[in-house]
């Protein structure tokens, strides 16, 4: 398929056409499952129970208040077909995703209806487990809304030779779907997964598109990030980028560093190496390996452009 200036195969057309048409249509999809019949007032009740306020210390130190993102993420959850969660390591992602929970199942209780059904999912393996883990620590003395997380093939049902048991006619049966580390599943995948959850279950992606590419064909959450990032896409009002990161200092020199390497600034890095915040240890100091680093990162950048 010749598309302006851009050559697809056929199968991928197809798929990138189904994606975007079923993350636009939940976009606009208001939530219709176990706590549709929730109030405003006690689903506010229930985002102040585990969220706080609406809005929150910006995390400088200078006074000034900012939106509570993680508080907006859950609130889109719980009030639509899709929502967004991005972000750079340590923004509180999983921590997000685990009061998320929490709170489906509150409101589900306070209007009335069963528990909600909830399936994990990461790419991988390795991902799950990191997922469970993750999920249970944030979770602290609360037990679990659901099970251990699983591969995403897993949950499709993947048949060696015959694709997925999970399909628009036979369906993942769950309320809320989460996935984590979205950037590292290719645009089939997500297109698979699409078609099996159903449209009165709400779809939870979550991940960092500056990192963990997909191996295979496709860059769904870059893209659906890039488009969210206009404000007259229906994806703007589902997509939330937490930005305050819970791991260090904003102003510290790592935060520094690390801001530098995702922009493939190699100047800018290596400035930070040289000339920190006064006392400030917390960027490496091995400049020989750093700068092998930033040529990677910096090749990575330009070849992303």
């Amino acid at each position: 398929v010749w598309d302006g200036e851009r050559l697809y195969l056929q199968r991928y057309w197809n798929y990138e056409l189904a994606v975007a048409a079923s993350l636009l249509e939940r976009a606009g999809s208001v939530r219709a499952g176990p706590f549709a019949g929730a109030t405003p007032d006690q689903v506010e009740s229930v985002l102040d129970e585990h969220f706080g306020p609406s809005t929150q210390s910006d995390g400088q130190g200078s006074g000034h208040e900012g939106p509570n993102l993680q508080r907006r993420a859950a609130s889109v959850a719980l009030n639509s077909a899709l929502s967004v969660i991005a972000g750079g390591p340590g923004t509180g992602k999983t921590t997000t995703v685990a009061k998320l929970l929490l709170a489906a199942v509150d409101l589900a209780e306070a209007s009335g209806q069963p528990a909600p059904r909830i399936s994990l999912a990461a790419p991988t393996g390795k991902a799950a487990s990191r997922m469970t883990e993750a999920v249970i620590a944030a979770l602290g003395d609360r037990e679990p809304p659901c099970g251990p997380a699983t591969t995403v093939h897993r949950l499709l049902g993947a048949v060696p030779g015959a694709g997925f048991r999970a399909d628009a006619e036979d369906p993942i049966e769950a309320d809320i779907v989460v996935l984590d580390e979205t950037s590292m599943v290719d645009l089939s995948l997500m297109a698979h997964l699409l078609d099996a959850v159903r449209p009165d279950t709400t779809l939870v992606l979550v991940g960092d598109s500056n990192q963990l590419a997909s191996v295979e064909a496709g860059t769904v959450l870059g893209d659906v990030v890039t488009a969210a990032s206009e404000p007259t896409s229906p994806l703007s009002a589902v997509l939330t980028v937490l930005t305050r990161v819970h791991r260090f200092d904003s102003a510290s020199a790592i935060a520094g560093l690390a801001e530098a390497i995702r922009l493939g600034d190699a100047d800018g890095a290596l400035e930070v190496i040289d000339d920190p915040p006064a006392g400030d240890t917390s960027a490496p100091d091995d400049r020989p390996a750093l700068c092998i680093l930033l040529v990677s990162c910096k090749s990575v950048h330009a070849n992303a452009k």
